[in-house]
């Protein structure tokens, strides 16, 4: 069972990707953790695979964010090839579009990974977010590809709010440009390796 709806103090839904679809497989909108008012960007759980609507939903909302200069929170996210139809070009393109308006995002990207296996994402996926918190076991996904830069653990949905308010007062006081530097750094650190 998802801590989403227990670790979020309110959440208001955002929806659609403007084209007709209403992108149901991701969950969006804006969530308050403790004091902090993040834009979440959730896997719903509602298909396997994530069509290209779920994609343009998830860029459209890290636009959202980028404007109102809001930190973001993905999770459960897998932006992993697996979860795609691999004859959707669609989906490729939303993805990857996707994960460039990630690494250049200019504020605060959490993740909070939930008891899931190694497979479930990749060290890209690790790579972009500035702090993860860990849920269930999900920590050996950190321990074996060690990329996530700032991490904690998490047992429930109370130390899941107090890992995510403890990264965000830490990531706050880095500046954009430097946030964006350390991104791009471990992502070509994973390539050369």
């Amino acid at each position: 069972m998802s801590h989403l709806d227990t670790t979020l103090k309110r959440f208001v839904e955002l929806s659609g990707d403007r084209t007709g679809d209403l992108g149901e497989s991701i969950k969006t909108g804006f969530g308050w953790v403790d004091r902090h008012k993040l834009v979440l960007i959730a896997d719903s759980g509602a298909a396997r695979n994530h069509g290209p609507g779920s994609w343009r939903r998830a860029s459209r909302v890290i636009g959202v964010a980028r404007h109102l200069g809001k930190p973001l929170l993905l999770w459960n996210l897998s932006f992993h090839h697996s979860t795609v139809d691999m004859k959707d070009v669609g989906a490729q393109d939303a993805i990857q579009k996707s994960e460039r308006d990630l690494i250049e995002f200019p504020a605060p990207i959490l993740s909070v990974i939930e008891g899931t296996t190694l497979g479930a994402f990749s060290a890209v996926e690790l790579a972009v977010p500035d702090g993860t918190v860990f849920v269930d076991g999900a920590e050996a996904l950190c321990e074996y590809l060690s990329v996530s830069p700032r991490t904690t653990h998490a047992g429930d949905s109370a130390e899941i709010a107090a890992g995510i308010s403890e990264l965000l007062t830490e990531i706050v006081s880095i500046s954009v440009r430097e946030l964006i530097a350390q991104r791009t750094a471990r992502l070509a650190s994973i390539a050369m390796g």
